[in-house]
Order: structure tokens, then C-alpha cells, then sequence
């Protein structure tokens, strides 16, 4: 059975590879997937969103580590250079990029 994938904006939560946090009206490039099949590596992640038409448009991905599963955590944030890309990036992400199974 297939996950649904939500992807949305969040503003980014700092550190050397993020800007600070935007100020209200500001626009964020930040995309946050939830629902991720565990299975799915950084690379697994870059390869999809390359197929896709995204190489080069992003700049950071980051899917944090269950400890315990030692898998990702079924979330991840991808960076994207601008946040034309990264909203239309969100209008793909819940068809195009099907990221809640392996290989896809």
C-alpha cells in the first residue's frame, strides 16, 4: 500500500548549510516532504528529484536518521535555489515525485 506524500513549505531552521529563518512575507525555498518510504537514501532522494527535472535547482537535502531503524526518519527537506522552483516543486510533489516507494 502507497503512502501518501505531503509536501509543503517550512521555513529553514538555521545552521552553516541554511539561511536565517524569513520574515514575514518573505519567500521560502525550503520543501518539506513527510510520508517518505524509510528505504530511501539522500541518493535515492537526488536521483528522483533529477528525473524529475529538478537537477541543479537545489542546493540541500537533509533526511534525518531514526536511530532506532537506522532508515530515515519518513521525512525530508530539500533546499531549492529559488521559490518559484520550490512551489512548483510542491504542486508536483503529491504525483510527479513519488517519493513513498523505493525506486520510484
Amino acid at each position: 500500500r502507497q503512502k501518501h506524500v505531503e509536501a509543503t513549505q517550512s521555513p529553514p531552521t538555521g545552521g552553516a548549510t541554511h539561511s536565517p529563518a524569513p520574515t514575514h512575507g518573505a519567500a521560502v525555498t525550503t520543501v518539506t516532504f513527510h510520508n517518505i518510504d524509510h528505504r530511501l537514501t539522500v541518493t535515492d532522494v537526488r536521483a528522483i528529484l533529477d528525473a524529475a527535472g529538478y537537477a541543479g535547482t537545489y542546493d540541500y537535502i537533509f533526511t534525518p536518521v531514526s536511530k532506532k531503524a537506522v532508515a530515515n526518519a519518513g521525512v525530508m527537506f530539500v533546499n531549492f535555489r529559488t521559490p518559484e522552483v520550490a512551489s512548483c516543486c510542491i504542486a508536483r510533489g503529491r504525483g510527479i515525485l513519488n517519493l513513498a516507494r523505493a525506486g520510484a
